[in-house]
């Protein structure tokens, strides 16, 4: 596997981590690996065995393939997009869909500052 196959991965793993509001350390325990092995593997430094890869895949609930073979990633719904997809399926007053507004994006503030150190 080439270096950029590996970045990809790497980033991969850390934008599906982000996108499910986990830290490295919680990453880490569901795979049962260190942190620092997480950190290793989001920045191209390392890559995850097949068994390992396998654990990712349902975590982030990807289809398992090899890794080597991946030619594109899922994108996961951007922030916004699934904050405005939720409002749209839900059934409420306006006052309670301004107040589960603001709660999302305060929520989405949250996991930005939160995550930035992660």
């Amino acid at each position: 596997m080439d270096i950029t196959n590996e970045n990809k991965i790497g980033n991969q793993i850390r934008m599906m981590r982000n996108q499910l509001c986990m830290t490295r350390k919680t990453l880490a325990q569901e795979v049962h690996v260190s942190q620092n092995t997480i950190y290793r593997w989001e920045n191209g430094l390392a890559i995850p065995s097949y068994e390992h890869w396998i654990i990712l895949c349902h975590i982030f609930h990807l289809p398992v393939q090899n890794p080597a073979e991946i030619q594109e990633f899922p994108n996961p719904v951007p922030d916004k997009e699934f904050q405005t997809i939720l409002l749209k399926q839900l059934d409420l007053c306006p006052d309670c869909r301004r107040k589960v507004q603001k709660a999302l994006q305060q929520w989405y503030t949250l996991k930005d500052k939160k995550f930035k150190n992660n």
